[in-house]
């Protein structure tokens, strides 16, 4: 009887498989740090940009493969990176969050 109460929860916005990308990140930092670990490393703090840039790469992998036919037609660095994906995070491509990322990893480099 009680249909109109909401719940309070988080909200992520996605289409088709965007989802991934945040299930890449995840998984990809985890893998890292189970691997830092069995090598006996113990700072991660030295590693942030090896983190960074690994999600980066998988998780441009995943996009592209899985927006592979909607980038055929498309021509220009702008239509190919702002373009109505079929799998979207937060409303942008799923390979486009690789490029925040990247950066991060080089200031991490570089900091």
């Amino acid at each position: 009887m009680n249909r109109e109460r909401q719940e309070a929860g988080m909200i992520i916005l996605y289409r088709g498989r965007g989802i991934l990308t945040f299930f890449t990140f995840i998984f990809v930092i985890a893998a890292e740090d189970w691997l830092m670990r069995k090598m006996g490393r113990s700072s991660r703090c030295d590693y942030a940009s090896l983190f960074a840039w690994s999600v980066a790469f998988v998780n441009w992998v995943i996009g592209r493969y899985l927006n592979r036919n909607a980038l055929e037609a498309r021509r220009g660095l702008l239509s190919r990176l702002f373009y109505n994906a079929p799998h979207q995070f937060l409303g942008l491509p799923m390979e486009l969050w690789s490029i925040p990322l990247f950066v991060f990893g080089f200031f991490c480099f570089l900091g």
